[in-house]
């Protein structure tokens, strides 16, 4: 599915289950600002996604339960929504925008075939379960994070090494690497 560069908003669950078996690869068009909440919702088959350097925010559960494997996001995205990449179980490589300061809670949990992830060096705060139960085997927690949420690599098993950076760092939630 390619969207034309005339569309330069679009709704909230735009693709319909209808769209489920058929979409395996879209590419936005350039112009477009956001990707709306549950956008591409449980789209098991959607594997590709092209995000043009025009989108600064990634909405909430965007693409939840996606079949997408590798991601790139522009680093003219500022803001991703609460689950954005949440359950996409085949997911093994993300290229993150460095012009993050916040991970937000669930980001990318479930993503159990993720094994590596660079947070950027502009992150202050990773939030709850943001990497919870993924595949993540080593993490380094950057100079500027100021706070890491409850559960945020709970559960990932696979996580062997942890290099905490970050001088700044005041607050870690509740069982932040238990599991």
């Amino acid at each position: 599915v390619i969207i034309p560069n005339t569309v330069k908003s679009m709704g909230y669950e735009i693709f319909s289950e209808a769209w489920n078996g058929v979409m395996t690869k879209i590419t936005l068009p350039q112009g477009l600002k956001n990707i709306p909440q549950s956008c591409f919702f449980d789209r098991r088959k959607l594997e590709k996604v092209n995000i043009p350097n025009s989108v600064t925010k990634i909405g909430q559960d965007a693409f939840i339960g996606c079949g997408l494997k590798k991601v790139v996001i522009p680093n003219s995205v500022k803001t991703i929504g609460v689950s954005a990449f949440c359950e996409c179980k085949e997911l093994v490589e993300v290229k993150f925008s460095k012009n993050m300061e916040v991970i937000e809670g669930g980001l990318f949990s479930e993503c159990k075939k993720l094994k590596k992830f660079t947070i950027p060096s502009k992150v202050k705060k990773i939030k709850a379960s943001a990497f919870e139960k993924t595949g993540l085997k080593e993490i380094t927690i950057p100079k500027k994070v100021e706070s890491v949420g409850e559960d945020a690599f709970y559960s990932c098993q696979n996580l062997k090494t942890v290099n905490i950076k970050s001088k700044k760092l005041t607050k870690m939630g509740n069982c932040v690497f238990e599991g």
